[in-house]
């Protein structure tokens, strides 16, 4: 779900499986992204993110994270003159775009009021942004200003579970996944074969296997999205990302994509 209103740009996107993401964001904007309270952690640009962090995509830059079944976002993005003229108007000195954080922590009331907000935007957006707006996007500006010198690092203290699922999505972020195996996750996160299996269960409700399986398919998804790739078959595609079976392929790709791998092809040429 994609809404221009004026200056603004908003956004609207749930999953309900894993999903490998990449791409690029808007060229001219910087792209505020709230997560549903439902979503919880997130493996973002090698940071693992908590539900109080807003995460923020600088004009042209790549887009890259890897999500649980549960995910649910809301997206605003506005031009970087927008933020600039509000930071004048709010007498803010704004660094450089590239001084300031990829993500803002930001209180647990203020992130229930902006998803307030945005979830009462999304139901009418018809009746345009409200002035309320203003005061939310006023108060997100001035947390990121002020966080500009604060260092997104994922090297604060974690535990030991959640430093293996770091681990295994770092690893997983530039694999090869026809050669990847849940023992190879076991290796390189050190954990046994049952603490693998809780921390994949308990951060996105399904077995290593099952992730893997998944994030296989969202690659041979993106794949077939890009006219690059067009001269080579679906079925090779497919064998490329680790799935030899292809009947079971087609069947599990038309029940999480909603329509056959073929028709995603041929969507692009429409």
């Amino acid at each position: 779900m994609q809404i221009h209103d004026r200056d603004f740009s908003y956004g609207y996107c749930a999953l309900n499986t894993c999903v490998d993401q990449y791409g690029t964001a808007p060229p001219d904007a910087v792209t505020f992204v709230f997560k549903g309270s439902n979503t919880g952690k997130m493996w973002w640009r090698s940071l693992d993110t908590d539900e109080n962090e807003v995460l923020v995509y600088k004009p042209g830059s790549e887009i890259r994270c890897i999500n649980s079944p549960d995910f649910d976002i809301q997206t605003i993005s506005i031009p970087w003159h927008a933020i600039l003229a509000t930071c004048e108007s709010l007498k803010l000195t704004c660094p450089e775009l590239q001084a300031l954080p990829e993500t803002i922590k930001v209180a647990a009331t203020q992130m229930v009021d902006m998803r307030a907000f945005l979830n009462a935007y999304r139901e009418a957006p018809n009746r345009g942004l409200s002035p309320a707006t203003l005061p939310h996007l006023e108060h997100l500006i001035r947390s990121w200003v002020a966080q500009s010198q604060t260092r997104a690092s994922s090297s604060h203290s974690i535990s030991a579970r959640d430093r293996a699922i770091h681990i295994c999505l770092e690893f997983l972020d530039g694999a090869d996944l026809a050669e990847v195996s849940v023992q190879d996750l076991r290796k390189i996160s050190n954990v046994s074969d049952r603490t693998l299996q809780y921390v994949f269960r308990d951060r996105f409700s399904v077995t290593p296997q099952v992730f893997l399986r998944s994030l296989r398919l969202s690659r041979v998804h993106a794949m077939l999205k890009q006219e690059k790739h067009h001269a080579i078959s679906i079925g090779e595609l497919a064998t490329s990302q680790g799935l030899w079976h292809h009947g079971r392929f087609s069947q599990e790709y038309s029940r999480i994509y909603g329509e056959t791998p073929s028709a995603t092809r041929d969507s692009l040429r429409i």
